[in-house]
């Protein structure tokens, strides 16, 4: 292999758990069902760093303006 394309940290579902404080279970599931970029050797989940930053910015929940309703007075 040549040095200008070194060959890409991967990381274990163990690992990815332990980072993302996910379950190894819901891992596996998503790359069962092919929700998740990850790299596949036979038996073995694999995730790049890319894929880590992809997995992280598909979750992301941008907050929503609140808007705020007029309230309804009671006479009484």
């Amino acid at each position: 292999m040549s040095s200008s394309s070194p060959v890409p940290r991967l990381y274990t579902i163990a690992e990815v758990a332990e980072l993302t404080k996910m379950s190894e279970y819901w891992l596996r599931e998503q790359c069962r069902n092919a929700t998740l970029a990850h790299h596949r050797f036979g038996r073995c989940y694999r995730f790049s760093d890319t894929d880590l930053t992809q997995l992280l910015a598909g979750t992301r929940v941008e907050p929503q303006e609140r808007r705020l309703t007029p309230t309804r007075h009671r006479r009484g």
